[in-house]
């Protein structure tokens, strides 16, 4: 049965699901730490992927204890070196980025690569999803010139293993995309947004968060290039996208807001505006937030 849960929580996660995918996965992990044991190598598995929900809908303070616990339990059950606790390592390694914590991520990501390349290969597929996790480090850090290196090989990498329509490898292209904004290779950027959409839709449906986040970029690129029209109706097309997957009040509701409110009022739609800014609450203090 708590196979059958995780199974079924993480094909409602791939879509975006988020929601429906939690109680499931909670009630695998239930059932595995009562008919297998705490320390089994599936519930950590379980435990991963409840951690995975809380990741990716911005809940890091719940989801860094189980990452943590995921990856004592596969430490012990299948050694530090599989593959599978890379993958944990990495998942730890994006929230202690997405926390600040640079240094300790950077050390977690280099490792999991060095499994990754130790177990499975240079040319594998988990090689590219760890490169392209490090390169996203790289920009934080101010090393972009880095970063779009491992981009660009990620994509390769996941072009010739899984396919460039695959909206993992997808959703690089969006994040290269923003290398190339911001140094200002717009064309190429635009581009690579609109590859990025394209795929994604047609891989995990037009109301996925994940194409949410991209037109968003898109919609900050057209608005920088003097097409407030054009950033217009993707803003929109961004916050409706992730208000129905987060409600208004989400950061990353708020972060598509933004573009939003700035196209409107790049048109000179003041009182618009002024009435998206205070219904997604952008004036908001940091401690509203919590």
């Amino acid at each position: 049965m708590a196979l059958l849960l995780d199974g079924a929580a993480n094909a409602l996660h791939g879509r975006g699901a988020y929601a429906a995918a939690e109680p499931l996965l909670r009630e695998a992990v239930s059932i595995g730490r009562r008919t297998l044991g705490p320390d089994h190598s599936d519930v950590g598995q379980w435990l991963n992927n409840l951690a995975n929900i809380y990741m990716n809908t911005g809940r890091y303070a719940q989801a860094e204890p189980l990452y943590r616990e995921a990856i004592e339990i596969g430490t012990s059950a299948l050694g530090r070196s599989n593959y599978r606790v890379a993958t944990r390592l990495s998942n730890l390694a994006n929230l202690l980025m997405e926390t600040g914590r640079y240094e300790d991520a950077e050390k977690l990501f280099r490792e999991a690569i060095e499994i990754v390349e130790a177990s499975l290969g240079e040319k594998h597929y988990m090689r590219a999803a760890r490169l392209r996790s490090l390169a996203s480090l790289l920009i934080r850090t101010g090393r972009a010139a880095e970063a779009e290196k491992l981009y660009r090989e990620a994509i390769a990498i996941g072009e010739a293993t899984v396919g460039r329509e695959n909206p993992h490898v997808s959703t690089w292209l969006g994040q290269l995309g923003n290398v190339c904004r911001d140094s200002g290779r717009y064309e190429e950027a635009e581009q690579l947004y609109r590859e990025s959409i394209e795929h994604m839709v047609k891989a995990i449906g037009v109301a996925h968060p994940g194409v949410g986040g991209v037109r968003r970029e898109l919609a900050a690129l057209l608005l920088a290039t003097g097409r407030a029209e054009e950033a217009l109706d993707e803003a929109n097309l961004a916050v409706s996208t992730q208000e129905r997957a987060f409600g208004p009040d989400h950061d990353w509701t708020g972060a598509a807001a933004g573009v939003l409110v700035a196209s409107l009022a790049a048109l000179g739609r003041t009182q618009e505006a002024a009435e998206a800014r205070a219904r997604y609450r952008l004036d908001r203090q940091p401690a509203d937030k919590a």
